[in-house]
């Protein structure tokens, strides 16, 4: 027979396993560490050839600071005590890398970047953030793009704000809140 009591403590065991383990969610910036954190562990050559990894695609974005960029490279390169390599320097984001992350190799949309970040974070377990903070990151690129009718950001553009958002500044665009 059981009592109330053991009941009680069999729905609250149960109910605090489920809230303690969804899929990590996490409303800070982690998963933008996470992402550095994977960029970082492709070694040495990342430094040269950052824009072949896509951790380091959605990790630039997110990174914070008046260049993200620029800043994220620096970081990345530091992490490896290496000499840091501009984004004026290095390779731009391969036509094979956007098609990975696109769906027609044409534009890459909101949704595209939502499920590459969380594609990317899977591979680690996450921690996977609230898609607005996701959302956020890639409003860099579109605003920076001045891409903001939410068809997408064309392959070229994209390439674009990897290369040269660190050191040309943009009128950019403005996006309604929703």
């Amino acid at each position: 027979m059981f009592t109330p009591l053991a009941i009680v403590a069999a729905v609250l065991s149960v109910v605090s396993f489920t809230e303690a383990t969804p899929t990590r969610r996490d409303d800070s910036d982690a998963f933008c560490t996470q992402l550095f954190t994977d960029c970082v562990n492709v070694g040495p050559s990342v430094v040269s050839n950052p824009w072949n990894t896509p951790a380091c695609i959605y990790g630039a974005t997110c990174f914070g600071g008046q260049r993200p960029v620029d800043d994220f490279l620096a970081s990345v390169a530091s992490s490896l005590n290496t000499t840091f390599e501009a984004s004026l320097d290095v390779p731009r984001v391969s036509s094979a890398v956007f098609d990975q992350i696109s769906t027609d190799g044409q534009v890459i949309t909101q949704q595209n970047y939502i499920d590459g970040v969380f594609g990317t974070l899977a591979a680690t377990n996450g921690p996977f953030p609230d898609a607005s903070l996701v959302i956020s990151s890639y409003q860099r690129v579109v605003i920076w793009t001045d891409f903001c009718n939410a068809n997408g950001v064309p392959f070229q553009n994209f390439a674009d704000y990897f290369q040269f958002s660190a050191t040309v500044s943009s009128t950019g665009c403005t996006i309604a809140s929703s």
